[in-house]
């Protein structure tokens, strides 16, 4: 009886029967070929064998979606919604000091780039 319980609560990964991988294709690449494959591989986050068995299977292989980094997205809002203030601001008339708009627009752009570059290292 204890085996059969044993047996029962047996857990893991649940076997693949008929989806086993079974065959195997042995393929000869030069290094300059290999290295191609390894890069590419490399760049979608696949093993080579897992990337080729893609592409041989007809299957699209894509890049992984980027990691967003949540920070510099709300910068970014946070100088959009300054711009916009600013912009309505000019609009209603309540500002008259058309240098000192110029000068806090060209500010908040040259944040906005180093924002942006910053986003796109990562």
């Amino acid at each position: 009886m204890r085996n059969e319980e044993k047996l029962m609560k047996k857990t893991g990964r649940p076997r693949l029967g008929e989806k086993k991988k079974t065959h195997r294709v042995g393929v000869f690449f030069t290094a300059e070929e290999f290295t191609k494959i390894q890069l590419k591989a490399g760049r979608v986050g696949l093993t080579e064998a897992e990337f080729l068995r893609q592409l041989g299977l007809g299957k699209e292989v894509k890049a992984p979606p980027r990691i967003v980094n949540f920070a510099a997205v709300k910068e970014i809002n946070a100088i959009g919604k300054n711009l916009n203030s600013l912009t309505r601001a000019v609009h209603s008339f309540k500002v008259e000091d058309a240098a000192g708009i110029t000068n806090s627009i060209t500010r908040m752009e040259s944040i906005l780039q180093e924002t942006i570059g910053r986003l796109l290292e990562q």
